[in-house]
């Protein structure tokens, strides 16, 4: 499984660099709290509670859905396209 400090650092990625691609136009508007608190946890800014892990994950499981992909214990975004 992805650390959840891994999770944060690939949604905060995708956030900053594919959050005006229209391929995650739709699962970047749905979790608008996700992406966002992802990136101020990888960030440092804030530091994390069950509450804004809640976010994070259902944020993380639409990703995986969306690439279509089972939670291998990725590091990085670059991971998570590789088809094996």
């Amino acid at each position: 499984m992805t650390t959840f400090e891994n999770k944060c650092n690939i949604l905060a990625d995708v956030w900053l660099n594919f959050r005006f691609d229209d391929e995650y136009t739709e699962i970047i508007a749905y979790n608008d709290l996700g992406f966002p608190l992802a990136y101020a946890l990888d960030s440092g800014m804030i530091e994390s509670n069950e509450r804004v892990a809640s976010f994070v994950d259902e944020a993380w499981s639409m990703l995986l859905s969306a690439i279509g992909t089972d939670d291998k214990g990725f590091e990085t975004y670059d991971e998570m396209l590789v088809v094996e």
